[in-house]
């Protein structure tokens, strides 16, 4: 199996490789844009947590927009699972989104899907 680098998110022809944290997709109808990507986090506990990860989001939203996170993957050793993620700053062309774990449990990876959604 051929090695996958994690932080290139593999479109098809129609987009290019963007690496992860930028838009890698485009929606707009009815006055509202969708900017979509993934980001990606690895080798966390809770010693070296949280991982910051700037987001941009390609082009500038008129105000501030609303940003959804979802888990896509993760890769966690041992028998406790805990991971975080959350957004701690929303500007009109970027986000910061923080990863962290806490007590024991080791993140060796986690990949999220972010959407930004405004006017």
């Amino acid at each position: 199996m051929a090695e996958v680098n994690p932080n290139e998110i593999r479109g098809s022809k129609e987009v290019p490789n963007i690496p992860v944290g930028e838009s890698n997709r485009i929606v707009e109808a009815g006055g509202l844009t969708i900017r979509m990507g993934t980001i990606y986090a690895a080798n966390l506990t809770a010693v070296n947590s949280p991982k910051v990860i700037p987001v941009r989001f390609g082009k500038s939203f008129a105000s501030p927009p609303a940003v959804h996170l979802s888990v896509l993957s993760f890769d966690i050793s041992g028998s406790s699972h805990r991971v975080g993620m959350h957004v701690t700053e929303v500007y009109n062309d970027s986000c910061v989104i923080q990863v962290y774990t806490w007590a024991d449990t080791t993140i060796h990876a986690v990949w999220a899907n972010w959407m930004a959604i405004g006017g």
